[in-house]
This record gives structure tokens, sequence and C-alpha cells, in this order.
């Protein structure tokens, strides 16, 4: 057909055209199927091919959107219907969930949907599904530990918590503090893996400084401050009445 030109070549390259089209429709369709489907393997044997002939539209990036959000949905889920695991340890397996589903697809999405953000998008709703379920775990054991209550009376009676009628015994008050701080520590585990996300995998900042974890993390640290601080007090206090005995 290249050689005879004319027509016949007009007629090889349309037919090429529409092979080239089905091709495309198959992979498009194929991959918005396997979103549909919540099939993640298959959704990510198709994100390079999506990539590979650039056929990523806002269609393909929401399926991808709806699949990846119930992925996370699903692997929170799981995780906060363990009503019998201790908030501390149901705050580090859902921060875990949720850092798996995305470590597992999102440099990927971000390859192939660039284009529409998709790979943004996406760890954007990691995060506020690691928010959500973070939020839960953090209620549950400022609840438990009546951390918040704890820092209140300290601040209103300078006797505690040695003495007063919220009295508590100081190994009590370490315990409570060593759980204050793991949880501090799981929270700023989510927030250094999702910033090096960011970083390293979509190359800019989506969050901003201003988040409700990094909240909720700025509060629970002030009650820590407090009664650590009203622990070496009390520490202090024992120590030069122990002096003062022994002299």
């Amino acid at each position: 057909a290249a050689r005879a030109g004319g027509p016949a070549l007009e007629g090889e390259l349309e037919a090429m055209r529409r092979c080239t089209a089905r091709v495309e429709g198959v992979v498009r369709d194929r991959f918005r199927e396997a979103c549909v489907a919540r099939d993640g393997d298959a959704v990510r044997r198709w994100l390079p091919l999506l990539k590979e002939l650039n056929l990523a539209d806002e269609a393909a990036t929401e399926a991808f959107l709806d699949h990846f959000r119930e992925d996370l949905r699903q692997a929170v889920s799981k995780v906060l219907q363990d009503a019998e695991s201790p908030p501390l340890v149901t705050l580090r397996t859902a921060i875990n969930a949720v850092a798996g589903v995305v470590s597992s697809t999102l440099a990927q999405a971000h390859g192939a949907l660039e284009a529409h953000r998709g790979g943004p998008r996406a760890l954007l709703l990691a995060h506020d599904a690691c928010e959500t379920a973070s939020l839960t775990c953090v209620a549950r054991f400022a609840a438990d530990s009546r951390i918040a209550s704890c820092a209140a009376e300290a601040l209103r009676d300078d006797r505690w918590p040695t003495e007063g009628p919220a009295a508590m015994a100081l190994d009590a008050l370490d315990g409570l503090l060593e759980d204050a701080a793991t949880a501090l520590r799981h929270l700023e585990t989510w927030r250094r893996f999702a910033a090096h996300q960011a970083r390293s995998v979509l190359r800019e900042d989506v969050f901003g400084a201003e988040t409700r974890l990094n909240a909720a993390a700025a509060e629970l640290g002030e009650w820590y401050a407090v009664l650590e601080c009203r622990l070496c007090l009390a520490a202090l206090r024992a120590a030069e009445t122990l002096d003062t005995s022994a002299g």
C-alpha cells in the first residue's frame, strides 16, 4: 500500500487507525472494569499500559480513585472493627494498613494518571482515611486514660498528683506518659511516611501544615508536656523528702 500510494495507502492507514482505537478502547475498558471490580492486581497490571499508551483521562482517573478509596475503606474498617484491641495497637495497625495501600499503588498511579493529578488526589484520600482512623483511636485513648482531665487537674491543683482528691500514683502517671509518647510516635510515623511519599513520588507538598491530625498531635503533646513537668516536680519533692528524712 505504501508503494502504491493513493487510495490503497489511505485505506491501510485508516484500518491502522481503527485498530489502534480499538486497542485503546480495550485498555481503557479493561482498566475501568478492574477498578469497578476492586481487583487490585488487575488495576496494577493495567496501569503501566495506560501510562505507556498515554490513555489516562478523567474517567479513568475517577475510576481509579473510587477503587483506591474502597481499598482504603476496607483496610481501615477491618482494623477498627476489632473492638477488643487497645486503642494504641489499633492506631499503629490502622496507620500501617493505610501505608500499605499507598505503598502498593501510589507510584504507578502517579505515573499513569499524572495529567489528571491522580497521585496527589490519591494521597489526599489516604491521608483523610488515616486521619479519620487515627483521630478515632486517639479519642479512645484519651477517654480510657483520662489524660485530658489529668492535665487539667495538674494545672488546677499544685499538689497533684501526690495529694488532693484526684491523687495519682507516680508509677501510674509514668505509665500514662509512656502511652502518650507511644501515641505521638505513631502519629509522627504517618506524618513522616506521607511527607516522604509526597516528596519522593509526587515531588510536591499536598498537605500543608494545618491538618486535623497535626492539631490532635499538638493537643496530645500539650497534655504530655504538662504531665511530664508535674511528674518531674513530684519526683524532686519525693527526693527532697528522702534527703530530709535521712538527715
